[in-house]
């Protein structure tokens, strides 16, 4: 099997995780990505080809196209990665690759911002989960560094849990706007 590598909240230091995560490089497969869940481990695995990835990283595919991939690309920063990961990827060398993603997500109302989702979160008035990749992305450029302060730990993780009100969206947003 090819060498894995933990991704997700796992890696991310997280709590309350129902599933591991892991990232594999496999040049063999016919198609760019592929997903696998093992249903008795409750493990994911996230397969990609190895230059398809690279295009990514390296913003040569239009963000729009392959918006998960993007909201979750800090991950692979290799200060956070670690593991050995065998591309070298930091995140600010792609600062303003980043910051356009993120005014994209805002703008076009996209991962949690547009309205079908505060439709669907105002039933219990918490954002969706998957919001706390566009805050650690977000916290990331703010600081202009992988480290993110406690509080903003804090935040991620009331994310994460689905206990962050949907009003914080609109803060979110806001942070987003503000960056340079």
């Amino acid at each position: 099997m090819s060498e894995q590598y933990l991704v997700g909240s796992e890696l991310l230091g997280l709590t309350s995780n129902k599933d591991k995560d892991y990232f594999i490089f496999d040049d063999s497969m016919n198609e760019d990505y592929k997903m696998v869940t093992d249903k008795e481990t409750h493990i994911d695995y996230f397969y990609r080809k190895t230059a398809f990835f690279n295009k990514i990283c390296n913003f040569e595919i239009d963000f729009k196209q392959e918006l998960r991939i993007y909201s979750v690309l800090y991950q692979y920063d290799i200060d956070i990665i670690g593991q050995d990961f065998p591309l070298v990827f930091h995140v600010l060398n792609h600062k303003q690759d980043f910051l356009n993603f993120l005014n994209y997500v805002v703008s076009a109302d996209v991962c949690g911002f547009g309205a079908f989702t505060r439709k669907r979160g105002t039933q219990n008035s918490y954002c969706v989960k998957e919001i706390y990749h566009i805050a650690y992305l977000t916290y990331i450029l703010k600081n202009n560094s992988t480290t993110l302060t406690q509080q903003q730990k804090t935040i991620i993780q009331t994310i994460h849990d689905r206990q962050m009100p949907l009003s914080f969206l609109d803060e979110l947003k806001a942070e987003i706007l503000n960056l340079k």
